[in-house]
């Protein structure tokens, strides 16, 4: 799936989603936080192999507003209920890996503490091994460093490749809590 970010001046940043069918999906970004966030589920998508997180969603037909929807207003698809596990997980790990970049600071013992995260939010805590995190954080670095380095109304090209080792899984629902 081909990503491109347009790169403006004082002006949001353009973001267009071309599917493996050539369908295509476009918004503007308005926010910084949104912008990083973006890029960070790229680079946690890449490195654990994510195929039913928010690009395998993207991938298939959701548009990019539909996940800029207040939840009262969402499709009853994206709503917490209703996404496979990986999609949580990414949301989950996204968060943390945010953290760690506003306040640019590694999270100390991230593993722990993503671990914790997951059992209070009743989540399956996925693979994810010390090296993963660190190939995360780098693939985070290196996006942000390239987009710095962009002219304005240059695009900063990215593929998001499907894991084909766990193209038969299917996407599962969330455990949610009781009650």
């Amino acid at each position: 799936m081909r990503l491109e970010f347009i790169k403006q001046v004082h002006k949001p940043v353009s973001f267009k989603c071309t599917r493996p069918d050539k369908s295509s999906t476009y918004m503007l970004i308005f926010h910084p936080f949104n912008f990083e966030r973006k890029l960070i589920h790229y680079a946690i998508e890449s490195v654990l192999g994510f195929n039913h997180a928010y690009f395998g969603l993207l991938s298939k037909g959701y548009s990019l507003k539909d996940f800029e929807t207040p939840l009262l207003f969402k499709n009853n698809m994206l709503k917490p209920a209703n996404l496979p596990v990986q999609a949580i997980q990414s949301e989950i790990l996204a968060g943390l890996f945010h953290v760690e970049l506003n306040d640019n600071t590694e999270i100390e013992d991230f593993l722990s503490i993503a671990k914790i995260t997951f059992e209070v939010q009743q989540i399956k805590f996925p693979k994810l091994s010390k090296k993963q995190i660190a190939e995360v954080r780098e693939k985070i670095i290196q996006l942000l460093v390239q987009w710095k380095k962009l002219q304005t109304g240059e695009i900063l090209l990215l593929e998001f490749r499907f894991n084909k080792n766990i193209s038969k899984d299917k996407p599962s629902k969330p455990k949610l809590p009781e009650g």
